[in-house]
């Protein structure tokens, strides 16, 4: 994945390109209680959150 491994790499090249990425992201719901019913990938959840519940 790009935003974790800070690397791209063109197709049909084998030079590797770093980059930096950031993401900001919002919501409304409670993204907590939707990984308890399974509706919110709780992996996407801890990054998201920095690791932290609430």
């Amino acid at each position: 994945m790009v935003i974790q491994e800070h690397e791209v790499m063109r197709l049909g090249n084998d030079k590797v390109i770093l980059v930096g990425v950031s993401v900001t992201a919002g919501s409304y719901k409670d993204l907590w209680e939707l990984t308890k019913t399974r509706q919110f990938r709780s992996d996407l959840y801890l990054e998201v959150s920095g690791g932290m519940r609430g």
